[in-house]
């Protein structure tokens, strides 16, 4: 009986090994990718993620997003949101797409863009609730220090599926 008693530079060794034998698997350069992030190593997962581009997946937006990640992993926002730019203009009504660039624009401290594509990921898939949610936390970081507050309020009782509408109300929280 074998014991999982490995490690994950062992696992990169073995994954490493698999890429060798068949480099042109898209799906073991994405498995590599992923145990080099988890090594700490997000320069040697962005190269994986190019490769993997390279290779044209079958889900060229989806690769991009995964490579974007890694460079921002890497420390490299510009490169993410080029790749995140270039996945807008193969799918633009993608709300994984408007979601990523919110937020890469938010690590950037470009509010007023990570608003606009949060909003826009809202827009495009109004049942994505991690949306709502990073939409309302970028606005709340942006309350000038007073007591004003935002409220979500839907646009219509009557239409669960309708995105939601911020309102600003002076001096109270409205649930």
């Amino acid at each position: 009986m074998f014991g999982l008693e490995g490690s994950l530079n062992e696992a990169l060794r073995w994954q490493t090994l698999a890429v060798e034998i068949e480099p042109d698997n898209p799906r073991l350069w994405a498995e590599l990718a992923e145990l080099h992030l988890r090594c700490d190593e997000p320069g040697e997962c962005v190269e994986c993620r190019r490769r993997i581009l390279e290779l044209g997946p079958a889900d060229r937006v989806g690769a991009l997003i995964n490579l974007g990640w890694a460079l921002q992993e890497d420390g490299r926002p510009y490169e993410a949101i080029e790749q995140y730019l270039i996945a807008r203009d193969i799918r633009p009504g993608s709300a994984p797409v408007h979601f990523v660039l919110g937020g890469a624009y938010e690590e950037q401290g470009r509010m007023a863009e990570a608003e606009s594509e949060l909003r826009e990921a809202i827009r495009s898939q109004p049942r994505f609730p991690i949306a709502y949610s990073r939409l309302a936390t970028l606005l709340r970081k942006n309350l000038p220090d007073d007591d004003f507050h935002f409220r979500l309020q839907p646009p219509h009782a009557f239409s669960s599926a309708a995105p939601c509408i911020v309102t600003q109300v002076p001096g109270r929280c409205h649930a």
